[in-house]
Parts: C-alpha cells; sequence; structure tokens
C-alpha cells in the first residue's frame, strides 16, 4: 500500500511540475528598460542587454522619454 501511495503522489508532483513548466515556458522573455542620454544608451543598459540575450530568450528593450529618436537610430538592429 505504501508503494502506491507514493507512486501517486509521484505522478501528482510530475504532473505539477510539467504544468509549472509549461506556464513557465510563456512567460521566458526579458524586459530592458533603458538608460540613455538621448544620444546613446548607457553601458550598463548595454551590458543589461548583453546578459539578457545570454539568457536565451526574447528580449525587448523600452527606450522611453522625449528627444530619444536618436538612440533608436543608432542602436536599432
Amino acid at each position: 500500500m505504501l508503494k502506491a501511495i507514493n507512486k501517486t503522489h509521484l505522478r501528482q508532483v510530475v504532473r505539477q511540475i510539467r504544468r509549472n513548466d509549461a506556464l513557465t515556458t510563456r512567460f521566458q522573455s526579458t524586459l530592458v528598460v533603458a538608460e540613455h542620454n538621448n544620444e546613446t544608451l548607457t553601458p550598463i543598459t548595454l551590458n543589461a542587454i548583453t546578459a539578457a540575450t545570454k539568457l536565451g530568450s526574447d528580449v525587448s528593450c523600452l527606450v522611453a522619454g522625449t528627444n530619444c529618436a536618436k538612440v533608436l537610430s543608432v542602436h536599432a538592429h
């Protein structure tokens, strides 16, 4: 009886892990909030983007502010 309970519990745990894995897979992307001087991104932001790309998922970079179009033109890929 003890082995049957353990196998049942193990199956439940495996199902839960698979469900959790499916949920986290959906959210595996990175958002970098950019720091800039209206001309270029700061070195720390570039480091953050590099680190985010090493995670292996999609990376988005939020560049916000007024008169920051030059930042986008310099760093757009």
